[in-house]
Protein backbone atom coordinates (compact mmCIF):
# COMPACT_ATOMS: atom_id res chain seq x y z
CA UNK A 1 0.00 0.00 0.00
CA UNK A 2 1.21 3.52 -0.82
CA UNK A 3 2.01 5.69 2.17
CA UNK A 4 -0.49 8.49 2.89
CA UNK A 5 0.13 11.79 1.14
CA UNK A 6 1.24 14.63 3.38
CA UNK A 7 -0.74 17.82 2.71
CA UNK A 8 0.17 21.41 3.53
CA UNK A 9 -2.73 23.89 3.55
CA UNK A 10 -1.71 27.41 2.56
CA UNK A 11 -4.82 29.45 3.32
CA UNK A 12 -7.82 28.02 5.17
CA UNK A 13 -10.21 30.98 5.29
CA UNK A 14 -12.68 32.25 2.72
CA UNK A 15 -13.07 29.93 -0.25
CA UNK A 16 -10.42 27.60 1.21
CA UNK A 17 -13.01 26.43 3.73
CA UNK A 18 -14.62 24.34 0.96
CA UNK A 19 -11.31 22.49 0.60
CA UNK A 20 -10.94 22.06 4.34
CA UNK A 21 -14.48 20.71 4.65
CA UNK A 22 -13.88 18.25 1.80
CA UNK A 23 -10.72 16.92 3.45
CA UNK A 24 -12.34 16.65 6.87
CA UNK A 25 -15.47 14.97 5.51
CA UNK A 26 -13.39 12.36 3.71
CA UNK A 27 -10.65 12.06 6.28
CA UNK A 28 -8.69 8.86 5.83
CA UNK A 29 -5.28 8.60 7.49
CA UNK A 30 -4.36 5.76 5.15
CA UNK A 31 -4.81 8.07 2.14
CA UNK A 32 -3.64 11.49 3.35
CA UNK A 33 -2.56 13.42 6.40
CA UNK A 34 -2.81 17.19 6.88
CA UNK A 35 0.68 18.07 8.08
CA UNK A 36 0.43 21.81 8.52
CA UNK A 37 -1.49 25.04 8.11
CA UNK A 38 -0.28 28.45 6.99
CA UNK A 39 -2.68 31.35 7.39
CA UNK A 40 -2.21 34.78 9.01
CA UNK A 41 -5.67 34.52 10.59
CA UNK A 42 -6.46 30.79 10.89
CA UNK A 43 -9.23 31.46 13.42
CA UNK A 44 -11.23 32.91 10.51
CA UNK A 45 -11.84 29.35 9.30
CA UNK A 46 -14.94 27.84 10.88
CA UNK A 47 -13.22 24.43 10.91
CA UNK A 48 -10.17 25.74 12.79
CA UNK A 49 -11.24 24.31 16.19
CA UNK A 50 -11.63 20.88 14.59
CA UNK A 51 -8.20 21.17 12.96
CA UNK A 52 -6.69 22.13 16.32
CA UNK A 53 -8.28 19.11 18.00
CA UNK A 54 -6.53 16.97 15.40
CA UNK A 55 -3.21 18.45 16.52
CA UNK A 56 -2.33 20.00 13.17
CA UNK A 57 0.38 22.64 13.66
CA UNK A 58 0.07 26.21 12.38
CA UNK A 59 3.18 27.80 10.86
CA UNK A 60 3.88 31.47 10.30
CA UNK A 61 5.26 30.89 6.81
CA UNK A 62 5.98 28.26 4.18
CA UNK A 63 9.67 28.67 4.97
CA UNK A 64 9.07 27.69 8.61
CA UNK A 65 7.15 24.59 7.56
CA UNK A 66 9.69 23.37 5.03
CA UNK A 67 12.60 23.86 7.43
CA UNK A 68 11.82 20.53 9.06
CA UNK A 69 8.84 19.09 7.18
CA UNK A 70 7.94 17.83 3.73
CA UNK A 71 4.67 17.84 1.83
CA UNK A 72 3.57 15.65 -1.03
CA UNK A 73 0.89 18.20 -1.91
CA UNK A 74 0.66 21.89 -1.12
CA UNK A 75 -2.87 23.23 -1.48
CA UNK A 76 -2.69 26.99 -2.10
CA UNK A 77 -5.81 29.12 -1.69
CA UNK A 78 -4.55 32.67 -1.30
CA UNK A 79 -4.93 36.06 -3.03
CA UNK A 80 -3.79 36.15 -6.67
CA UNK A 81 -0.63 38.17 -6.06
CA UNK A 82 0.82 35.41 -3.83
CA UNK A 83 0.36 32.60 -6.34
CA UNK A 84 3.65 32.87 -8.22
CA UNK A 85 5.94 33.06 -5.19
CA UNK A 86 4.08 30.40 -3.21
CA UNK A 87 3.72 27.95 -6.08
CA UNK A 88 7.35 28.29 -7.14
CA UNK A 89 8.58 27.94 -3.56
CA UNK A 90 6.54 24.80 -2.89
CA UNK A 91 7.76 23.24 -6.15
CA UNK A 92 11.36 24.07 -5.23
CA UNK A 93 10.88 22.20 -1.94
CA UNK A 94 9.81 19.04 -3.76
CA UNK A 95 6.07 19.41 -3.24
CA UNK A 96 3.38 18.92 -5.84
CA UNK A 97 0.85 21.77 -5.89
CA UNK A 98 -2.84 22.42 -6.35
CA UNK A 99 -3.26 26.19 -6.63
CA UNK A 100 -6.61 27.92 -6.85
CA UNK A 101 -7.43 29.87 -10.01
CA UNK A 102 -6.21 31.98 -11.65
CA UNK A 103 -2.67 30.76 -12.08
CA UNK A 104 -1.28 34.28 -11.57
CA UNK A 105 -1.86 38.00 -12.00
CA UNK A 106 0.26 38.37 -15.13
CA UNK A 107 1.40 36.27 -18.06
CA UNK A 108 5.07 36.72 -17.13
CA UNK A 109 4.35 35.23 -13.71
CA UNK A 110 2.51 32.32 -15.33
CA UNK A 111 5.52 31.68 -17.57
CA UNK A 112 7.81 31.60 -14.52
CA UNK A 113 5.46 29.12 -12.85
CA UNK A 114 5.52 26.82 -15.88
CA UNK A 115 9.33 27.02 -15.95
CA UNK A 116 9.47 26.09 -12.24
CA UNK A 117 7.10 23.16 -12.74
CA UNK A 118 9.30 21.84 -15.54
CA UNK A 119 12.53 22.48 -13.62
CA UNK A 120 11.44 20.55 -10.55
CA UNK A 121 9.41 17.91 -12.45
CA UNK A 122 6.43 18.11 -10.10
CA UNK A 123 2.69 18.00 -10.68
CA UNK A 124 0.94 21.36 -10.66
CA UNK A 125 -2.84 21.66 -10.94
CA UNK A 126 -4.78 24.91 -11.25
CA UNK A 127 -8.19 24.78 -9.59
CA UNK A 128 -10.63 25.61 -12.37
CA UNK A 129 -13.05 23.01 -11.05
CA UNK A 130 -15.16 22.69 -14.21
CA UNK A 131 -12.07 21.37 -16.00
CA UNK A 132 -11.94 18.46 -13.54
CA UNK A 133 -15.63 17.60 -13.91
CA UNK A 134 -16.95 14.58 -15.78
CA UNK A 135 -19.29 16.82 -17.80
CA UNK A 136 -16.51 18.98 -19.22
CA UNK A 137 -14.11 16.08 -19.67
CA UNK A 138 -16.70 14.08 -21.64
CA UNK A 139 -17.52 17.16 -23.73
CA UNK A 140 -13.87 17.88 -24.44
CA UNK A 141 -13.26 14.30 -25.51
CA UNK A 142 -16.12 14.59 -28.02
CA UNK A 143 -14.68 17.86 -29.35
CA UNK A 144 -11.19 16.42 -29.70
CA UNK A 145 -12.55 13.31 -31.45
CA UNK A 146 -14.33 15.52 -33.99
CA UNK A 147 -17.84 14.48 -33.04
CA UNK A 148 -19.01 18.11 -32.86
CA UNK A 149 -16.98 19.28 -35.85
CA UNK A 150 -15.02 22.53 -35.90
CA UNK A 151 -15.96 25.29 -33.44
CA UNK A 152 -17.63 28.33 -34.95
CA UNK A 153 -18.29 30.72 -32.07
CA UNK A 154 -18.86 30.51 -28.32
CA UNK A 155 -20.45 32.90 -25.85
CA UNK A 156 -20.86 33.08 -22.08
CA UNK A 157 -22.80 35.43 -19.79
CA UNK A 158 -22.88 35.68 -16.00
CA UNK A 159 -24.91 38.19 -13.98
CA UNK A 160 -23.76 37.80 -10.39
CA UNK A 161 -24.48 40.77 -8.07
CA UNK A 162 -22.04 41.25 -5.20
CA UNK A 163 -22.57 43.38 -2.11
CA UNK A 164 -20.24 45.81 -0.37
CA UNK A 165 -19.00 43.09 1.97
CA UNK A 166 -17.53 41.26 -1.04
CA UNK A 167 -15.32 44.26 -1.76
CA UNK A 168 -14.14 44.72 1.82
CA UNK A 169 -11.53 42.01 1.43
CA UNK A 170 -8.19 43.86 1.32
CA UNK A 171 -7.26 42.63 -2.16
CA UNK A 172 -10.72 42.62 -3.75
CA UNK A 173 -10.89 44.47 -7.09
CA UNK A 174 -7.40 45.87 -6.53
CA UNK A 175 -5.05 46.47 -9.47
CA UNK A 176 -1.83 46.63 -7.42
CA UNK A 177 -0.62 46.21 -3.88
CA UNK A 178 0.65 49.25 -1.99
CA UNK A 179 4.18 48.13 -2.93
CA UNK A 180 3.35 48.04 -6.64
CA UNK A 181 2.85 44.30 -7.10
CA UNK A 182 0.18 43.31 -9.61
CA UNK A 183 -3.08 41.84 -8.28
CA UNK A 184 -5.52 42.49 -11.15
CA UNK A 185 -8.47 41.11 -9.24
CA UNK A 186 -11.70 41.60 -11.17
CA UNK A 187 -14.94 39.93 -12.17
CA UNK A 188 -13.03 38.30 -15.06
CA UNK A 189 -10.10 37.15 -12.95
CA UNK A 190 -11.95 35.79 -9.95
CA UNK A 191 -15.59 34.71 -9.59
CA UNK A 192 -16.38 34.31 -13.31
CA UNK A 193 -12.87 33.41 -14.47
CA UNK A 194 -14.09 29.80 -14.73
CA UNK A 195 -16.40 30.60 -17.62
CA UNK A 196 -13.80 32.52 -19.64
CA UNK A 197 -11.33 29.71 -19.05
CA UNK A 198 -13.89 27.06 -19.99
CA UNK A 199 -14.40 28.43 -23.51
CA UNK A 200 -10.65 28.35 -24.06
CA UNK A 201 -10.17 25.01 -22.32
CA UNK A 202 -12.69 22.94 -24.26
CA UNK A 203 -11.08 24.14 -27.52
CA UNK A 204 -7.62 22.91 -26.54
CA UNK A 205 -6.26 20.17 -28.79
CA UNK A 206 -5.41 17.88 -25.86
CA UNK A 207 -6.85 17.25 -22.41
CA UNK A 208 -4.20 19.41 -20.69
CA UNK A 209 -4.20 22.32 -23.16
CA UNK A 210 -6.41 25.31 -23.95
CA UNK A 211 -6.95 27.24 -27.15
CA UNK A 212 -4.40 29.99 -27.78
CA UNK A 213 -5.91 33.49 -27.91
CA UNK A 214 -4.93 35.73 -30.83
CA UNK A 215 -6.67 39.01 -30.02
CA UNK A 216 -9.06 40.63 -27.56
CA UNK A 217 -11.24 43.71 -27.47
CA UNK A 218 -12.79 44.60 -24.14
CA UNK A 219 -15.08 47.18 -22.58
CA UNK A 220 -14.55 47.54 -18.84
CA UNK A 221 -16.92 49.32 -16.48
CA UNK A 222 -17.49 49.78 -12.75
CA UNK A 223 -20.40 50.77 -10.55
CA UNK A 224 -18.77 50.04 -7.21
CA UNK A 225 -16.18 52.28 -5.55
CA UNK A 226 -13.27 50.04 -6.49
CA UNK A 227 -10.01 50.21 -8.44
CA UNK A 228 -10.65 47.59 -11.09
CA UNK A 229 -13.73 46.71 -13.13
CA UNK A 230 -16.86 44.91 -11.92
CA UNK A 231 -18.34 44.56 -15.43
CA UNK A 232 -16.78 43.28 -18.65
CA UNK A 233 -17.92 42.82 -22.22
CA UNK A 234 -15.22 41.30 -24.42
CA UNK A 235 -14.64 39.60 -27.74
CA UNK A 236 -11.74 37.21 -28.20
CA UNK A 237 -10.50 35.39 -31.27
CA UNK A 238 -8.35 32.28 -31.02
CA UNK A 239 -5.43 31.61 -33.36
CA UNK A 240 -7.75 29.21 -35.22
CA UNK A 241 -10.27 32.01 -35.80
CA UNK A 242 -12.96 30.97 -33.32
CA UNK A 243 -14.90 33.90 -31.84
CA UNK A 244 -15.53 34.00 -28.08
CA UNK A 245 -17.91 36.49 -26.47
CA UNK A 246 -17.49 36.89 -22.71
CA UNK A 247 -19.93 38.96 -20.63
CA UNK A 248 -19.79 39.15 -16.84
CA UNK A 249 -20.87 41.61 -14.17
CA UNK A 250 -21.17 42.04 -10.42
CA UNK A 251 -23.35 45.16 -10.90
CA UNK A 252 -26.53 43.47 -12.10
CA UNK A 253 -29.85 43.42 -10.29
CA UNK A 254 -30.67 39.88 -11.37
CA UNK A 255 -28.69 36.80 -10.31
CA UNK A 256 -28.41 34.76 -13.47
CA UNK A 257 -25.99 32.29 -14.95
CA UNK A 258 -23.52 31.23 -15.91
CA UNK A 259 -25.16 30.74 -19.28
CA UNK A 260 -23.34 29.62 -22.37
CA UNK A 261 -24.10 28.89 -25.99
CA UNK A 262 -21.44 27.18 -28.09
CA UNK A 263 -21.85 26.76 -31.85
CA UNK A 264 -20.04 23.93 -33.64
CA UNK A 265 -20.26 22.63 -37.19
CA UNK A 266 -22.29 19.59 -36.18
CA UNK A 267 -24.37 20.95 -33.32
CA UNK A 268 -25.04 23.56 -30.67
CA UNK A 269 -24.30 23.33 -26.95
CA UNK A 270 -26.38 25.15 -24.34
CA UNK A 271 -26.08 25.49 -20.60
CA UNK A 272 -27.94 27.57 -18.01
CA UNK A 273 -27.02 26.93 -14.39
CA UNK A 274 -30.41 28.27 -13.29
CA UNK A 275 -32.43 25.54 -15.01
CA UNK A 276 -30.40 22.62 -13.55
CA UNK A 277 -30.65 20.70 -16.84
CA UNK A 278 -26.94 20.23 -17.46
CA UNK A 279 -24.94 20.82 -20.64
CA UNK A 280 -27.06 19.84 -23.62
CA UNK A 281 -26.10 19.47 -27.26
CA UNK A 282 -28.45 19.30 -30.21
CA UNK A 283 -26.77 17.78 -33.23
CA UNK A 284 -27.81 18.84 -36.71
CA UNK A 285 -28.73 15.23 -37.49
CA UNK A 286 -31.42 15.39 -34.78
CA UNK A 287 -29.53 13.55 -32.05
CA UNK A 288 -29.20 15.02 -28.56
CA UNK A 289 -26.84 14.41 -25.65
CA UNK A 290 -26.67 15.65 -22.07
CA UNK A 291 -23.18 15.86 -20.55
CA UNK A 292 -24.49 16.59 -17.06
CA UNK A 293 -23.75 19.33 -14.56
CA UNK A 294 -20.20 20.76 -14.54
CA UNK A 295 -20.74 21.83 -10.91
CA UNK A 296 -21.28 18.25 -9.75
CA UNK A 297 -18.67 17.17 -7.19
CA UNK A 298 -16.89 20.54 -7.35
CA UNK A 299 -14.01 19.41 -5.11
CA UNK A 300 -13.10 16.56 -7.44
CA UNK A 301 -9.95 18.49 -8.36
CA UNK A 302 -8.40 17.59 -5.00
CA UNK A 303 -8.82 13.86 -5.48
CA UNK A 304 -7.81 13.90 -9.15
CA UNK A 305 -4.64 15.76 -8.20
CA UNK A 306 -3.90 13.22 -5.44
CA UNK A 307 -4.40 10.36 -7.90
CA UNK A 308 -2.10 12.07 -10.39
CA UNK A 309 0.60 12.34 -7.73
CA UNK A 310 0.30 8.65 -6.85
CA UNK A 311 0.33 7.55 -10.48
CA UNK A 312 2.60 10.26 -11.92
CA UNK A 313 -0.22 11.15 -14.30
CA UNK A 314 -1.22 14.32 -16.12
CA UNK A 315 -3.79 16.56 -14.46
CA UNK A 316 -6.61 17.93 -16.66
CA UNK A 317 -5.86 21.56 -15.86
CA UNK A 318 -2.27 22.45 -15.24
CA UNK A 319 -0.49 25.75 -15.87
CA UNK A 320 -0.29 25.18 -19.63
CA UNK A 321 -4.09 25.01 -19.76
CA UNK A 322 -4.60 27.92 -17.36
CA UNK A 323 -2.29 30.48 -18.95
CA UNK A 324 -4.68 31.37 -21.79
CA UNK A 325 -7.18 32.87 -19.34
CA UNK A 326 -4.46 35.08 -17.83
CA UNK A 327 -3.36 36.23 -21.29
CA UNK A 328 -6.95 37.24 -22.09
CA UNK A 329 -7.40 39.11 -18.80
CA UNK A 330 -4.10 40.95 -19.25
CA UNK A 331 -5.19 41.86 -22.76
CA UNK A 332 -8.55 43.12 -21.45
CA UNK A 333 -6.78 45.46 -19.03
CA UNK A 334 -4.67 46.81 -21.90
CA UNK A 335 -7.71 47.11 -24.16
CA UNK A 336 -9.31 49.62 -21.78
CA UNK A 337 -6.73 50.88 -19.26
CA UNK A 338 -9.04 53.74 -18.24
CA UNK A 339 -12.04 51.91 -16.83
CA UNK A 340 -15.36 53.63 -17.49
CA UNK A 341 -17.49 54.59 -14.50
CA UNK A 342 -21.19 53.96 -15.00
CA UNK A 343 -23.09 57.28 -14.85
CA UNK A 344 -24.17 58.03 -11.29
CA UNK A 345 -27.80 58.40 -12.32
CA UNK A 346 -27.80 54.74 -13.43
CA UNK A 347 -26.38 53.40 -10.15
CA UNK A 348 -29.04 52.29 -7.68
CA UNK A 349 -28.80 50.95 -4.15
CA UNK A 350 -30.04 47.43 -3.61
CA UNK A 351 -29.73 45.79 -0.21
CA UNK A 352 -26.09 46.12 0.82
CA UNK A 353 -24.90 46.65 -2.72
CA UNK A 354 -25.56 48.54 -5.92
CA UNK A 355 -26.79 47.70 -9.40
CA UNK A 356 -26.84 49.57 -12.70
CA UNK A 357 -30.29 50.36 -14.01
CA UNK A 358 -30.85 48.64 -17.34
CA UNK A 359 -27.55 46.73 -17.26
CA UNK A 360 -29.24 43.32 -17.13
CA UNK A 361 -31.18 44.10 -20.31
CA UNK A 362 -28.08 45.46 -22.08
CA UNK A 363 -26.11 42.33 -21.17
CA UNK A 364 -28.87 40.06 -22.47
CA UNK A 365 -29.17 42.02 -25.74
CA UNK A 366 -25.42 41.94 -26.27
CA UNK A 367 -25.38 38.22 -25.55
CA UNK A 368 -28.25 37.56 -27.94
CA UNK A 369 -26.75 39.65 -30.76
CA UNK A 370 -23.04 38.80 -30.26
CA UNK A 371 -22.30 42.48 -29.69
CA UNK A 372 -20.41 44.76 -27.29
CA UNK A 373 -22.27 47.73 -25.75
CA UNK A 374 -20.47 50.30 -27.92
CA UNK A 375 -21.66 48.36 -30.97
CA UNK A 376 -25.22 48.66 -29.67
CA UNK A 377 -24.92 52.45 -29.20
CA UNK A 378 -25.52 52.23 -25.46
CA UNK A 379 -25.28 55.72 -23.96
CA UNK A 380 -22.73 54.92 -21.24
CA UNK A 381 -20.54 52.69 -23.39
CA UNK A 382 -17.12 53.23 -24.91
CA UNK A 383 -15.03 51.08 -27.26
CA UNK A 384 -11.85 49.32 -26.19
CA UNK A 385 -8.72 48.91 -28.28
CA UNK A 386 -8.00 45.69 -30.12
CA UNK A 387 -5.02 43.99 -28.47
CA UNK A 388 -2.91 41.41 -30.28
CA UNK A 389 -2.24 38.40 -28.05
CA UNK A 390 -0.02 36.37 -30.39
CA UNK A 391 3.29 35.73 -28.59
CA UNK A 392 1.96 37.83 -25.70
CA UNK A 393 4.42 37.20 -22.89
CA UNK A 394 4.59 40.36 -20.82
CA UNK A 395 1.99 42.56 -19.14
CA UNK A 396 3.34 46.14 -19.19
CA UNK A 397 4.28 47.99 -16.05
CA UNK A 398 2.80 51.32 -17.08
CA UNK A 399 -0.86 50.46 -16.45
CA UNK A 400 -2.06 52.58 -13.54
CA UNK A 401 -4.83 52.13 -11.01
CA UNK A 402 -7.83 54.38 -11.58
Amino acid sequence: MNKPLGILLVGIGGYAQFHVKELLDKRNDDEFIIKGIIDPKPEGCKYFPQLMKMGIPVYSSMEKFFQNEKADLTLITTPINFHKSQVCYALSKGSNVLCEKPISSTVQDAIEIIEAKNKYSKILAIGFQWSFSKAIQDLKQDIISGKLGNPIRLKSMTLWPRDKEYYRRPWAAKIKTVTGQWILDSVANNATAHFLHNMLYILGDSIDKSAVPAEVTAELYKANDIENFDTVFSRIFTVNGTELLFIATHASKENKGPIFYYEFENGTLQYNSNDKKGIRVEFKNGETKNYGDPYEFSEKKIWITMDAIRNNATVPCGPEAAISQVICVNGMQESMPEIIDFPKEFIKNHGNGVFVKGLDEVAKKCFENWKLPSEMDISWSGPGKNICLIDYNYFPQNLKAN
